[in-house]
């Protein structure tokens, strides 16, 4: 997967909405908890840029690894079992929110929750 022009525009749009949510966490000032299901293997050669540019928009937006998120990332590789799997166990962790990063992440995180948001 190249990250070009129009990856990019797609992960903007989703990064606007992650800043925009949960705004209750940051009044409450607790940890706001993200889970990431990627497409790609964690050794794909795009996948180390694609997580660091995720990171500095989110903390462009004022969100911090650490701080004041607790951001998961799982990588499936492109195996719809192994994203079914990481999917479940993204939803038991029980996160303000998922984020999927191409359709096979969307599919296998619909089919696990109901209740928490996915964005894509």
């Amino acid at each position: 997967m190249q990250f070009d022009r129009v990856n990019r525009r797609k992960f903007i749009a989703a990064l606007g909405g992650v800043a925009a949510w949960p705004l209750a966490a940051r009044a409450q000032g607790r940890t706001a908890r993200v889970g990431a299901l990627m497409v790609s293997s964690e050794t794909s050669p795009d996948s180390p840029r694609l997580a660091a540019a995720f990171n500095a928009g989110l903390e462009a937006a004022g969100w911090h690894n650490g701080r004041n998120l607790e951001l998961t990332y799982r990588w499936g590789a492109s195996d719809p079992d192994l994203l079914r799997g990481y999917a479940e166990e993204l939803v038991r962790a029980t996160p303000d929110v998922v984020l999927a990063f191409g359709t096979l992440p969307l599919i296998a995180l619909h089919k696990a929750t109901t209740t928490i948001p996915v964005v894509r």
